[in-house]
């Protein structure tokens, strides 16, 4: 049966990559949606109309972003492409699904004026030192937050992005924990 497979794919793919990519790509989709939406089936039965009616189906039920649909396709493709590699599954239905992406409007970003403005309001503000150094740096909260003063060289006016922090929900305890890594980028 599919819940098997999946719940074994799960605990391969445990400690082989981050914490939060395996909680938000892996294990958070397959254990709330796809097992409870394929866990009866075998996994022989399981075809591309099945998958894409899934992925059709999660979208519009739950409003989720094309993003959080593709880590959905993601952790399916690759329980079926472990199925396939061990004999379960004579080929991987997720084979030749094409993701649909919403028509949205442009990302939209602060003019000119727009983000002086922003700056020149940043000394009053609490969190304002954070907001100047995102927005004259272009750096990510996590890189933000995972600044050090190792990181700055006054002296050479550099500033160097060495960690990110993320936070990441451990699946066995369910605490939140502050993980820190290597930047995404």
């Amino acid at each position: 049966f599919f819940t098997k497979i999946a719940n074994e794919f799960l605990e391969l793919k445990k400690g082989t990559i981050k914490n939060s990519t395996y909680n938000f790509t892996y294990y958070t989709p397959a254990t709330k949606y796809i097992i409870p939406y394929f866990g009866s089936k075998r996994i022989s039965d399981i075809r591309k109309n099945d998958i894409e009616l899934y992925l059709k189906k999660v979208k519009q039920e739950h409003s989720f972003s094309d993003e959080t649909v593709r880590k959905h396709y993601i952790c399916l493709n690759q329980i079926f492409n472990n199925a396939y590699q061990n004999g379960f599954i004579s080929r991987n239905p997720c084979v030749g699904i094409k993701l649909q992406s919403s028509q949205k409007s442009p990302k939209r970003t602060y003019s000119d004026e727009e983000t002086w403005l922003v700056l020149e309001y940043c000394p009053y503000h609490r969190y304002g030192l954070a907001v100047h150094l995102m927005l004259a740096y272009g750096i990510s909260r996590s890189e933000l937050l995972g600044l050090r003063w190792a990181d700055v060289d006054v002296e050479k006016a550099v500033l160097e992005i060495n960690q990110g922090v993320v936070e990441a929900k451990d699946p066995d305890t369910g605490k939140t924990e502050l993980v820190i890594g290597a930047p995404k980028n």
